[in-house]
């Protein structure tokens, strides 16, 4: 489940997979807490987890795209971000993950070595890194989003 307190909306994995099996899910579950309502959302792709930033739940799939779900709407729309993955086998093993901050979402990539950045009102990639090693977690704390000089 996600949810960010400013929308009455969270979200959640609508599980797809057999009794033990690996999850197979392409849809997420928006849940409005005031109305009492929910609906599903098919991305037509396996995804990773999920955050919340600008009111927009945000993956990342398995076809490398961030998917980006209006929390309101429903309406989807992607942005190419890192390669293809596969899930791994195991839980546990390295896989990418997002987290995000105001209009930047941050996309660990464990198979290649790297973070990527992305600026979602833009749609473009911003930055990436070679960090070495298989990256799976990444906090970004005290961003604001405000551009300042460097000096």
């Amino acid at each position: 489940m996600a949810g960010d307190g400013e929308t009455p909306v969270v979200a959640g994995n609508l599980r797809a997979a057999e009794e033990g099996g690996p999850d197979l899910s392409t849809s997420i579950a928006l849940y409005d807490t005031v109305a009492g309502t929910s609906r599903a959302v098919d991305l037509g792709v396996g995804f990773s987890n999920m955050v919340i930033t600008e009111e927009q739940l945000v993956v990342i799939g398995l076809d490398g795209h961030l998917h980006l779900v209006d929390l309101l709407s429903g309406e989807v729309r992607t942005i190419p971000a890192i390669d293809p993955w596969e899930r791994p086998a195991e839980f546990l093993d390295p896989r990418p993950m997002v987290t995000a901050s105001h209009d930047h979402v941050w996309i660990t990539d464990p198979f290649n070595g790297q973070i990527v950045a992305v600026d979602i009102t833009d749609g473009e990639v911003v930055a990436s890194g070679a960090v070495g090693g298989k990256p799976d977690r990444l906090v970004v704390a005290n961003y604001t989003g405000d551009e300042h000089d460097h000096d």
